[in-house]
């Protein structure tokens, strides 16, 4: 896996789809199409076809849908733009067809670094781990981060931040990676802080994007903790924006992994932003998601994958 981290890298994108050996493109993105026109100017010389339906938690009637434009435009690379929609979209369609795989991230997701694949199917999320779902080259632009609202970019730093503390959560980390795992978590509250204080300043999105990244490493060598398996499943059963569940939970799942000026300073950060600092800024859907935090310790007790099995 080719990790790049460059300024404009958006505009050179096809640089990495040639020495891939690419022809033809599918760019996967969703119906907002941010950024769509620099790629395909970056592209000029492949031929392309887009899916602009990405959708959160990857439905599986979305693959299947993207699944048949590549093959009607018989692609060999294919090229996500967003956050963990798209990517998790391209790492689906890499796990059914032979595809190369280019991943230019939008967001603090991480989900380009890690193995881990998730779909959704008649509201069950299903996730697993596969080698294969890792992009060939990821390409880091912090100017796609500049635009980025502060609500949205503390939310997506706070699903980075929670990799770490989940990890760390299971208690399986070596002492080393635990250490690691421990020094990103209070480098991540630093960005969060950072993001929600100076929104789009260049040097507070290049060291978020960064310290995502070392999170989601992290986070692939380890177990998916409680706080993990609520955010799928309950996002997958009521759809759910992933990085909004993740700051909703956070500060709930996990307040045994961080240290009390670690938490002070972010809900300050987060209510800075007006970011949901409660499991009430979801809405009505999170009664749901309330009364699975409220039992979290019995989950811990009786084994969080059986016991929110049965409870969902």
């Amino acid at each position: 896996m080719e990790i790049v981290f460059e300024l404009g890298g958006i505009d050179r994108v096809g640089a990495h789809v040639s020495a891939l050996g690419g022809a033809r493109v599918l760019l996967v993105c969703s119906s907002r199409r941010r950024h769509v026109e620099r790629v395909l100017a970056s592209l000029g010389s492949f031929e392309v076809a887009i899916f602009d339906g990405a959708r959160v938690h990857v439905p599986v009637e979305t693959v299947e849908s993207a699944a048949r434009v590549a093959e009607a435009h018989d692609a060999d690379v294919v090229l996500t733009l967003g956050g963990g929609s798209a990517t998790g979209l391209g790492k689906a369609l890499r796990l059914r067809r032979q595809l190369s795989f280019v991943a230019l991230p939008t967001t603090f997701s991480g989900s380009e670094r890690t193995s881990i694949w998730g779909m959704t199917e008649g509201g069950d999320k299903r996730t697993g781990r596969d080698p294969r779902a890792r992009p060939d080259v990821i390409v880091y632009d912090a100017e796609l981060f500049a635009g980025l609202p502060p609500r949205t970019a503390v939310q997506s730093a706070m699903n980075a931040l929670a990799h770490p503390l989940s990890a760390l959560s299971t208690a399986t980390l070596d002492a080393a990676s635990a250490e690691r795992a421990r020094g990103v978590a209070d480098a991540l509250v630093a960005a969060v802080e950072a993001l929600a204080a100076t929104p789009g300043e260049p040097t507070a999105l290049e060291r978020a994007l960064r310290h995502a990244g070392e999170a989601a490493t992290i986070l692939d060598g380890a177990r998916l903790g409680l706080h993990h398996k609520l955010a799928h499943a309950l996002g997958g059963r009521f759809g759910l924006e992933h990085a909004a569940l993740h700051s909703a939970l956070l500060p709930h799942t996990l307040q045994g992994e961080l240290r009390d000026e670690q938490r002070a300073r972010l809900l300050d950060a987060m209510k800075t932003v007006e970011a949901p600092v409660s499991l009430g800024g979801l809405g009505v859907d999170a009664e749901a998601a309330r009364a699975m935090v409220a039992e979290r310790e019995a989950l811990v007790e009786a084994g969080a994958a059986e016991a929110l099995e049965r409870a969902l």
